[in-house]
C-alpha cells in the first residue's frame, strides 16, 4: 500500500473499512478508526490499542 497522508488513509477506509490494517500505525489516526470502524466494524480489530482505550463510542458499520 503506498498510502502517505491522512487524506489519503481517510478516503481509502472511507471505501474499505479494513484496509485499516495495511496502514501504517502513524496514520491510524482517531479519525481514520473512525472511519474504517464505520464502514466496517470488523477494522475494530486494527485500531491501536491507545486509541480503543479512549471509551470511544464506535459507530459499527
Amino acid at each position: 500500500m503506498n498510502i502517505k497522508t491522512e487524506e489519503a488513509a481517510l478516503e481509502a477506509v472511507q471505501e474499505n473499512g479494513m484496509l485499516l490494517g495495511d496502514l501504517p500505525e502513524e496514520l491510524r489516526t482517531i479519525e481514520v478508526c473512525k472511519a474504517a470502524v464505520a464502514q466496517n466494524g470488523d477494522a475494530l480489530q486494527f485500531v491501536p490499542v491507545w486509541i480503543a482505550r479512549m471509551g470511544i463510542v464506535w459507530n459499527l458499520g
